[in-house]
């Protein structure tokens, strides 16, 4: 006879026996205790899911957090609580949430009774192996189920089929990834343990090498080396992403404003890694480059939507060197509101995050915390030179898989000078270039060192189209002149590409409007021009950089801006509103102008 568990707590489970069925009621509190501990814990069993624990209050606790996470909100006790309150449990009455899984006393107890999340990983996996079993004892319950209710007249083939249907349900959960295996949580919590180390102790690379060789022997890897290598492909690993449909494609929201720190070369949360032969002058490039950042000026024909904040860090010559360089650089004839926004740090390593962390909550808390970080590295190999790993070695890109980490979450950008090899190419390992969201390359195309001219190759992109840009070193003032971009002409011959008067006005009109999205429409009416030679310019400019493209909310119409978009005003039903001239000094003429 099939006995039911009468336990009202109990999720709707049948079972063939008075037994309970398998559960582990104190990792499930763990579990859900470090959640509203700590937000961050709920990112480490994402792969969860609420009918995994066996106490129905437990899975409406773990249901709110989970949705909660989704919607890059806090999982902590207050908003659980509220997130509960908010909603009714049909099966109780129409009571809330709350109160059917024993009100906010029951949220507390489970805090209480928590320490912290560190070992949330394992006990994900002790709850697992019991919905595991459960899984089990629920297929063979419906076996016993098909076999009293075998029809005599059917063949006896047709039942095992249906027995061998039910047992490999379960089995084919498991191998599918439905259940989380042990190995894949055992290295998860390596990996939480290896970070913490880091952190730790960011001040004392000995005891962070001894620490590192405890826990690869805990684990018995035959080294920390070894130990490194699978942490970089762990961190790979963590990036990627499943497939989707061609509908959840395309559904998919595609008008985030594209967000520049310096528009046309470096977008936000971005790394960009930039490669030369010792000498070629990259160092003071960057300097000139933070000068431009923080004044939020222009570099070349591309400008900043607003001033940026940025971190130099120079290990890579000495400190005294660097200081000339910023005083020839006229960096103290900057406006004090406009100097704070630049920091300098002299002692740090790659492997340093905490650090690094704390240097971009600095900048963050100076003057508006809107503003964008670039944060300069010079140079890879002198903040890697404390690495266990070798630069041809795979596991040498891993502290950059780290600082991608930091770019998300600090919505920041890199800018990291490293060394060519022999050939002219990226040194090290192949994994920097996968990496790395752009690769530049600087080159002195006369190979003569006393030659001002350099060659600025942008190598790899995913922000705009690759090229080669011109740029001359004023030796006078160290700093660089941006020349143009460098094309062929009708013969093959190279030369320097210049924009034409009708690409420059509309530059100029985006910019006197900057933050307002136009359609073609708009822009052939305002600036008398055809649409469709004025389509040209526009992709055109996109493709550079120099504009930004976005699609229309609900739409398939394109439009055209600069700098951020500080309100949608993509309904242009009442337009025009007016128009007034103004005369574009540069060129000499007028234009029509849309009056805001």
């Amino acid at each position: 006879m099939v006995a039911q568990i009468v336990n009202k707590n109990q999720s709707n489970f049948a079972s063939i026996s008075d037994k309970l069925p398998p559960q582990n009621i104190e990792a499930e509190e763990a579990i859900l205790g470090g959640i509203l501990l700590d937000s961050e814990a709920m990112g480490r069993v994402t792969f969860l899911s609420p009918e995994h624990f066996s106490l129905k209050s437990h899975q409406i606790i773990f249901d709110a957090c989970k949705q909660l996470h989704e919607k890059n909100s806090p999982t902590d006790l207050m908003h659980v609580t509220e997130w509960l309150n908010d909603r009714v449990d049909y099966t109780q009455n129409n009571a809330t949430l709350l109160e059917s899984i024993g009100g906010q006393l029951k949220l507390v107890q489970l805090v209480a009774q928590t320490v912290d999340a560190v070992n949330i990983d394992q006990y994900a996996y002790l709850i697992l192996k019991k919905y595991a079993l459960r899984c089990g004892i629920s297929a063979g319950h419906e076996i016993i189920h098909l076999a009293y209710d075998f029809n005599p007249n059917e063949e006896i083939g047709d039942f095992l089929e249906a027995i061998e249907e039910k047992i490999q349900g379960v089995v084919k959960q498991f191998q599918e990834g439905k259940f989380i295996q042990e190995s894949v949580i055992k290295f998860q919590q390596i990996s939480k343990e290896l970070e913490g180390i880091e952190d730790a102790y960011d001040n004392n690379e000995a005891m962070k090498l001894w620490q590192l060789k405890t826990l690869a022997k805990k684990y018995s890897f035959t080294s920390v080396s070894e130990l490194l290598r699978f942490h970089a492909l762990w961190l790979n690993s963590r990036q990627k992403q499943e497939s989707v449909s061609l509908d959840e494609l395309l559904s998919e929201d595609s008008n985030n404003d594209e967000k520049w720190t310096l528009r046309g070369w470096i977008p936000r949360k971005t790394i960009t890694i930039e490669h030369a032969p010792g000498g070629s002058g990259k160092t003071r490039k960057a300097g000139d480059l933070a000068r431009t950042l923080i004044t939020g000026g222009k570099w070349g024909d591309y400008f900043c939507d607003s001033p940026s904040k940025v971190l130099f860090v120079e290990t890579d010559q000495p400190r005294p060197t660097t200081r000339e360089q910023l005083i020839e650089q006229k960096f103290e004839d900057l406006p004090p509101e406009t100097r704070q926004r630049f920091r300098f740090l002299g002692q740090w390593n790659i492997e340093q995050h905490g650090v690094l962390r704390k240097e971009i909550e600095k900048l963050q808390a100076i003057g508006d915390p809107k503003l964008p970080i670039l944060i300069i590295i010079d140079s890879l190999s002198s903040v890697s030179v404390n690495s266990i790993s070798g630069e041809n070695d795979q596991a040498y890109a891993r502290p950059l898989i780290r600082l991608r980490e930091i770019s998300e979450r600090y919505d920041v950008a890199f800018l990291i000078l490293h060394h060519s090899n022999r050939n002219g190419e990226l040194r090290g390992a192949s994994a920097l270039r996968d990496v790395v969201d752009q690769v530049w390359r600087l080159e002195n195309p006369s190979k003569d060192p006393r030659s001002p001219e350099r060659h600025l190759v942008i190598e790899k992109t995913r922000c705009r189209e690759p090229g080669r840009y011109v740029l001359h070193y004023k030796p006078e003032d160290w700093n660089w002149e941006v020349k143009g971009f460098l094309c062929q002409d009708s013969e093959g011959q190279e030369e320097l590409e210049n924009y034409s008067p009708s690409e420059l006005k509309l530059i100029q009109f985006l910019q006197d409007n900057t933050g307002i999205p136009f359609e073609i429409q708009d822009l052939a009416e305002m600036l008398g021009r055809s649409p469709d030679p004025l389509r040209r310019d526009l992709n055109f400019l996109s493709g550079r950089g120099l504009i930004s493209k976005r699609r229309k909310p609900n739409s398939r119409a394109n439009q055209y801006f600069v700098g951020k978009i500080a309100s949608d005003r993509s309904d242009r039903s009442d337009r025009p509103i007016g128009f007034r001239k103004f005369e574009v000094a540069k060129f000499g003429k007028w234009i029509d102008r849309f009056d805001r």
